[in-house]
């Protein structure tokens, strides 16, 4: 698989650069991205993804990135994301693109007063369709993720948990809180049906402020609150949610079979039409 990058240097974006180990990104994981996915030669969602990754940096303290980097900004919505993925891509015609803003040099303590842009692409083939609803592990105790459920770059524990799934033959792994509640997929946010409602871990859970989980609540198709793992254990449904697979039906949780609903394969098929 060939992946390509750009950098923002402040005099424009450079292919095939690297962010420096000075960057805090790199030293504690100090970066917040968006993962936008790229179908037929064509980015997603754009304004949507951009949109969130600005309302993290400000939850985070980062500065605006469209102030602090407005020439880089203006270039990433209006050309570097519509015109230049493809051939970044080499060629190929799906997959994702991570958009990095990093908290820049300096002390871990330090505010973020010059933070670094960096984009990632990578090809990947499209989930096939009509594939098998996903299994997942039992939810895993994980230590804690960045507050306010942002999505950093401090990924490790999340990584690992994935590993150990794919390494037993499951798709994905739920996450709890040390004090047993859920709190995502590690990978994906979840929703999961309770007592024929839908819901989804809360924000101080640490679910992740999901362009797709946002999509999902907007329609009114769920709620979000804490949930603990004896509801869990109780719900018939359940459904993962990213910008690379959409909605993806859950069918067992753990050594538990559960249904996939028509529900949530109407609701992910709703999604894919959306444009913007």
């Amino acid at each position: 698989m060939n992946s390509a990058s750009l950098l923002w240097t402040g005099e424009g974006f450079v292919p095939n650069a690297t962010l420096p180990v000075t960057d805090r990104g790199v030293r504690y994981g100090m970066s917040l991205f968006e993962t936008v996915r790229v179908r037929n030669h064509r980015a997603e969602r754009v304004v949507t993804h951009l949109h969130s990754l600005r309302a993290a940096c400000a939850l985070a303290g980062f500065p605006d990135p469209a102030t602090a980097l407005s020439e880089a900004w203006g270039q990433l919505a209006s050309e570097v994301l519509p015109a230049l993925i493809p051939p970044a891509m080499a060629g190929g015609e799906s997959g994702t693109a991570r958009i990095y803003v990093t908290a820049g040099d300096g002390g871990p303590g330090a505010p973020a007063i010059e933070p670094r842009l960096f984009l990632l692409f990578e090809p990947r083939p499209l989930p096939a369709p009509g594939r098998p609803p996903f299994a997942v592990t039992a939810p895993r105790i994980a230590p804690p993720g960045y507050p306010r459920g942002l999505k950093s770059g401090a990924y490790w524990a999340n990584a690992d948990s994935y590993a150990r799934a794919r390494a037993a033959g499951r798709d994905e792994a739920l996450l709890a809180n040390p004090d047993g509640t859920l709190r995502s997929a590690c990978m994906a946010n979840v929703f999961v049906r309770i007592d024929r409602r839908w819901l989804t871990p809360s924000a101080d859970s640490g679910a992740r402020a999901g362009t797709v989980r946002a999509w999902v609540l907007d329609q009114g198709f769920a709620g979000e609150r804490t949930i603990d793992g004896a509801e869990l254990a109780s719900a018939d449904a359940a459904f993962l949610t990213n910008s690379w697979i959409g909605i993806e039906p859950i069918g067992q949780i753990g050594e538990r079979p559960i249904m996939a609903s028509e529900e949530v394969i109407e609701l992910a098929a709703a999604f894919d039409l959306v444009d913007e």
